[in-house]
């Protein structure tokens, strides 16, 4: 069976998939559900798992118990390793090719040559990137276009690579090594004594030995607690591990934020005019800014748990889950003490104002909005971020 343990965040949960068992928890780590898969490779990401039998292919969803795309793999070259996505599943081959079956035609849409070597391990940097590894390679590949942007050669085997549309960081070694892939530039992070795993949510985590450490932008390491551990995830200030099979979690733990002049912004809400021109007015009108942006409620918590979010612009009346409510769960919850929430609203009343400032909202602005009454509130909040960094 060739499986690597899987280990990662669903819905205010965890998923946790070792050998033949996919396991669901919530965050009290209360298990809800244990699927098995008994197949000769399987994956799985969010909500779906892919599982191979000699050539018989199956994407499900395992939360709904639905099969997304059963499909008979006319190929002769052995399947070595696979990566799942949002839409897509990527095969890799022992002859260096990846296929990709996309669920909407439910076929395998793509075929074409990486490398020379087999494919050992394929990670999704974004629907559009992938990096492929093979022994001490790595391959940053346009799967849209079918072109590798680039070749990295490493002096050991690879492990645990992470990164998005513009770099990648990996293991190698004792080191923790960065490459900007369109800079072609190399950077070593960190170099430990016995790496076991890296985790990433804006800021470096390390697993060195038993040590859990913090690497900032200088690249120096803080010593954040000591676990036992195969893998790990930070969110909500809390350790989530595995032993084995096991599960665990820490206690909350105090993670000080690296010291900037980035001011990191949510823009929510269910219009994507509206989201552009508070988007581009703030980008016009201030520096130093990240602009992050979500569609409903739902999107808006993943965010914040995601980023280190200083500042929400918080559409007052959206579907699913409005305004009021996404600031009913951050009170809630008493893990964004200092976020500071601006309501986009189309109700100017007294009592609507009254309720807003009495959940901790720190200004208002009128839909529809101009320049004139988005940058000064814009201004005084982001002043108020930054002294209280002392930047």
């Amino acid at each position: 069976m060739l499986r690597s343990e899987l280990f990662y965040e669903y819905e205010d949960g965890v998923v946790h998939f070792y050998k033949d068992e996919l396991q669901l928890y919530d965050c009290d780590l209360k298990k809800k559900e244990m699927i098995h898969i008994f197949s000769d490779i399987a994956t799985a990401y969010k909500n779906k798992v892919a599982s191979l039998n000699k050539n018989l292919l199956e994407i499900k969803n395992f939360v709904k118990k639905e099969i997304i795309v059963k499909l008979e793999l006319d190929t002769d070259k052995k399947i070595t390793t696979m990566c799942l996505g949002e839409t897509i599943l990527i095969l890799g081959m022992e002859d260096g090719k990846i296929a990709i079956v996309s669920m909407f035609s439910k076929q395998k849409d793509i075929e074409f040559k990486v490398s020379e070597s087999p494919i050992e391990s394929i990670f999704l940097n974004s629907e559009g990137i992938i990096s492929i590894v093979c022994n001490d390679e790595i391959f940053i590949v346009n799967i849209v276009d079918k072109i590798t942007i680039s070749k990295i050669k490493e002096c050991s085997s690879i492990k645990s690579v992470i990164g998005d549309i513009n770099k990648i960081i990996y293991i190698v070694k004792n080191h923790i090594v960065m490459y900007d892939f369109h800079q072609n530039k190399r950077e070593i992070l960190y170099t430990g004594k016995r790496i076991r795993s890296i985790f990433c949510n804006e800021q470096l985590f390390v697993l060195d030995k038993k040590k859990l450490l913090i690497i900032n932008n200088k690249h120096k390491a803080t010593k954040i607690s000591k676990i036992k551990a195969d893998k790990f995830l930070v969110f909500h200030n809390k350790v989530f591990y595995t032993q084995g099979e096991k599960v665990y979690k820490t206690e909350n733990l105090y993670i000080k934020r690296e010291i900037d002049n980035i001011v990191r912004i949510l823009i929510v809400d269910d219009s994507s005019t509206m989201r552009e021109t508070l988007k581009d007015t703030i980008f016009k009108n201030f520096k130093n800014i990240e602009i992050y942006e979500a569609k409903d409620g739902h999107e808006a918590m993943k965010a914040l748990k995601s980023n280190n979010i200083d500042v929400m612009f918080l559409d007052w009346n959206m579907p699913l889950m409005d305004g009021e409510e996404v600031v009913n769960i951050i009170n809630e919850l008493d893990i964004y003490p200092d976020l500071k929430i601006i309501m986009a609203t189309t109700e100017a009343s007294s009592s609507s104002v009254k309720t807003m400032v009495n959940k901790g909202v720190k200004g208002y602005i009128i839909k529809p909005f101009g320049v004139s009454s988005i940058v000064p509130l814009t201004k005084r909040i982001i002043d108020i971020v930054l002294k209280g960094r002392n930047v």
